[in-house]
């Protein structure tokens, strides 16, 4: 199904995946928690470690920087920046805390603090609470115990950090039957930079797409009772950027032309609800139908005051 992105921004929330590495420096500074950083990326023995929140990358490019204005922060930097915590709170930089105050000061302004919906409300329970914080802990013990690395065996050069992802989900898929489930997938993200990993990362993509369906199907009181859509966030441009691979395949963007608006939606799901091997080639919808569509498929649309929900149910994937 062909729908047209106008979404110039989206924000995801993002469960990254854990692994292995040790021998760990501190860094204590006033009023801080402890933050540490790798010295060693040979060693697999983590038991000093609480968590793990990032992959680290091979290179051993390590630069730190401090801000020693009204706050004390390290910010650490190895290609991708990573950060890690034990016993207590994430340090953040001056430039994180301002995009944090940013984002909370719209949720503030935008979304009341207070909820007095009906008492049939999403909420967890202490008890709840304390289930999720534990099956959390489980996963990220069998992480740091390599379980992570291949769970599908096809191999740990071609798992990548999407499976990971998809691999987590499935997990909680398995355990909790959620009524709603979010899962997004990045790795193909690259293709900003380079297109031989970017069409690698799609069949990936797409493997790991296949392999949670199958999970579905094969999860009692899931199977033959679930949909599934997915959705990429854009399109990319139609002319290139000026950057290429090892290979000579040039990098493609994604600004504001019509190639990058231009996405595709997949709707899986039970024979009798999702109409089955339908094919559309013309548009169809934009990517805000898919949140009604959601909304309608699990029976609160009309539950939401009017003018919250823009957008339309993608009507003709169902019966």
């Amino acid at each position: 199904m062909l729908i047209k992105n106008r979404l110039n921004y989206l924000f995801y929330l993002i469960a990254s995946t854990t692994f292995i590495f040790s021998n760990i420096k501190d860094l204590t500074y006033p009023g801080y928690n402890r933050l540490y950083y790798y010295t060693n990326y040979e060693s697999n023995n983590i038991s000093s470690l609480d968590r793990i929140i990032t992959e680290l990358p091979k290179e051993k490019r390590i630069s730190i920087k401090t801000d020693y204005g009204n706050k004390y922060t390290v910010e650490l930097q190895l290609n991708n920046t990573v950060i890690m915590y034990k016993n207590g709170s994430r340090v953040y930089s001056t430039n994180e805390e301002e995009k944090i105050n940013s984002i909370k000061g719209f949720c503030d302004a935008h979304f009341s603090s207070q909820y007095n919906g009906a008492a049939n409300s999403i909420t967890n329970t202490e008890d709840d609470k304390k289930e999720i914080e534990s099956f959390i802990n489980q996963c990220f013990v069998e992480a740091a115990n390599g379980q992570f690395n291949d769970p599908w065996s096809l191999g740990q050069a071609l798992f990548n950090n999407d499976m990971r992802t998809v691999h987590f989900a499935e997990k909680i898929i398995q355990e909790y039957k959620p009524e709603l489930l979010v899962v997004n997938m990045q790795d193909i993200d690259i293709a900003h930079s380079n297109f031989t990993f970017y069409a690698n990362n799609i069949q990936k993509a797409d493997y790991a797409l296949a392999h949670l369906w199958n999970t579905i199907q094969n999860t009692p009181g899931m199977t033959n009772d679930t949909i599934l859509i997915a959705m990429p966030e854009h399109g990319r441009n139609q002319d290139g950027n000026g950057l290429y691979d090892a290979y000579g395949r040039e990098a493609l963007d994604h600004t504001n032309d019509e190639m990058s608006r231009e996405i595709f939606a997949l709707v899986l799901g039970p024979n009798g609800v999702v109409v089955q091997n339908q094919v559309f080639s013309q548009e169809k919808g934009e990517s805000i139908d898919i949140v009604p569509t959601i909304a309608n498929i699990l029976g609160f649309d009309n539950d939401i005051p009017g003018g919250l929900l823009t957008g339309n149910v993608l009507t003709e994937s169902f019966y």
